[in-house]
């Protein structure tokens, strides 16, 4: 991926008794090799290779008849790790001055600016508040430091910024989207969790080398994100097939062939903050009061009476006993999906973990047709779909970390020690989670017609 941010800036220093200007410094807090370009002064051109502090000579020019251009590009170092070819995220910035203090080389100045990201332009947002100018005799320094990623940008629409970094998390109540308060998705992940650990008991470890590591490792992801008090509990399915599942209330479910699957630690540090988010935003509970309010919506109309979010009509009652065996509850929608894949990537990122793992388990997959199971259990956007809206994320958003986790020692063993256990053959495995999937909608049915006190009168 090669993303180049277009920085247009052009400035009037206008000052009193000033010296002629004829050194520029370029400072900024970005990875060494993370950011190079071009600064035009006036008529004459600067090759910057991205160190800061780096410093230029340049023809003598009063700060009143100064103009400046910056183009900048972050370099291989910081895209090696993407999937995809972005189109450039294009920053433009005008400042003009309304004062200048001498004595302390600072400059007030009007700013403004507009950001295209691939060719949208976004309303309200600009990057002029990460760039200060200050003059000290000869020399004037361009200051980008507080640039750090455009999560660093200047937003000042409805949300902190486009892509909501920094409002990782929301917890969904009211009537508008979500029935139930958060004790309520405790008490159906413990239920569902228990009916799929006491049928299964033989495939499911809570114990165990790698079921441990797991534990550890989202435990980790749970502190970084936006509930990071409520403890994961997380089980080991050793089954081959490809896949993971979260409950309501922070129950967690990996199936060994998704861990054989994958190449690094930063890719199932993807895939269990992606899970982890499905926690945190409380999709599990949101789904369920979205299907039950279409069911009220499509048979029963006006006579279904909430008072509360606890009372039914005796005849709404009726209508939907009836149809919470025909209609399933659970299953994830496509904008749920992509907002976990969101969220997800932020959690891993902030546990330290490298963000272009997700995006790296998706490009893996391909846009390949989705089995019957997984269309059962959830509406998934396309993979490549997935892959261009995490990068696109994680490059403008995110800044750029050496010291992100990719791999470690501890995930290669913990990954070697399933070669000592025999796993389930695949006909098998399907099945099982076949019926693991009808023992979660039972068990999340059980735990509504309980919540609201569903009952057939004979």
């Amino acid at each position: 991926m090669k993303n180049i941010g277009m920085l247009a800036v052009l400035a009037l220093l206008v000052s009193c008794n000033a010296e002629k200007i004829t050194t520029v410094k370029v400072l900024h807090s970005l990875d060494s090799d993370a950011l190079s370009g071009e600064i035009k002064v006036n008529s004459q051109k600067l090759n910057f290779n991205g160190s800061s502090g780096e410093t230029f000579e340049i023809k003598g020019t009063y700060p009143r008849n100064l103009s400046m251009d910056l183009d900048y590009t972050h370099a291989e170092a910081f895209y090696a790790n993407s999937v995809n070819k972005l189109p450039a995220t294009e920053i433009n910035m005008k400042f003009e001055v309304r004062g200048y203090n001498s004595e302390k080389g600072t400059v007030d100045l009007r700013r403004e600016g507009s950001v295209k990201l691939q060719g949208e332009k976004f309303k309200l947002t600009n990057c002029s508040n990460t760039v200060d100018f200050k003059v000290d005799g000869s020399e004037l320094t361009i200051d980008m430091s507080k640039f750090k990623s455009l999560a660093s940008c200047k937003f000042v629409g409805k949300y902190k910024n486009h892509n909501r970094i920094g409002e990782k998390g929301r917890l969904h109540n009211g009537f508008g989207r979500n029935f139930f308060k958060f004790d309520s998705d405790k008490d159906m992940g413990l239920e569902a969790s228990y009916a799929i650990r006491s049928q299964f008991s033989g495939y499911v470890y809570k114990d165990g080398e790698m079921a441990e590591y797991l534990q550890k490792m989202l435990t980790k992801i749970a502190k970084a994100s936006d509930m990071p008090d409520l403890e994961p509990k997380v089980y080991f399915i050793n089954a081959p097939i490809e896949n993971a599942f979260a409950l309501p209330g922070g129950y967690v479910f990996v199936f060994r062939g998704l861990i054989e699957a994958l190449e690094t630690e930063a890719e199932l540090a993807g895939v269990l903050g992606h899970e982890w988010a499905h926690v945190t935003e409380r999709h599990g509970t949101e789904s369920v009061s979205r299907n039950l309010k279409n069911i009220a919506t499509k048979y029963v109309g006006a006579g279904l009476v909430w008072a509360q979010f606890n009372i039914f009509g005796a005849a709404a009652a009726y209508y939907i006993y009836d149809k919470l065996e025909e209609i399933p509850l659970m299953g994830f929608s496509r904008l749920q999906e992509l907002e976990a894949d969101k969220i997800g990537v932020q959690y891993a990122h902030e546990a330290g973990y490298s963000p272009y793992g997700l995006s790296k388990f998706f490009a893996a997959m391909g846009d390949r047709q989705e089995s019957w199971l997984e269309l059962l259990v959830s509406t998934h956007p396309r993979p490549s779909t997935r892959v261009e809206k995490i990068e696109e994320l994680v490059f403008n958003y995110i800044p750029y970390s050496r010291d992100a986790v990719v791999t470690s020692e501890d995930y290669l063993e913990a990954k070697e020690t399933m070669n000592e256990i025999e796993p389930m053959p695949y006909y098998i495995a399907m099945r099982v989670m076949a019926q693991m999937g009808g023992l979660v909608e039972e068990s999340i049915k059980s735990s509504v017609r309980k919540k609201f006190k569903l009952e057939k009168e004979d």
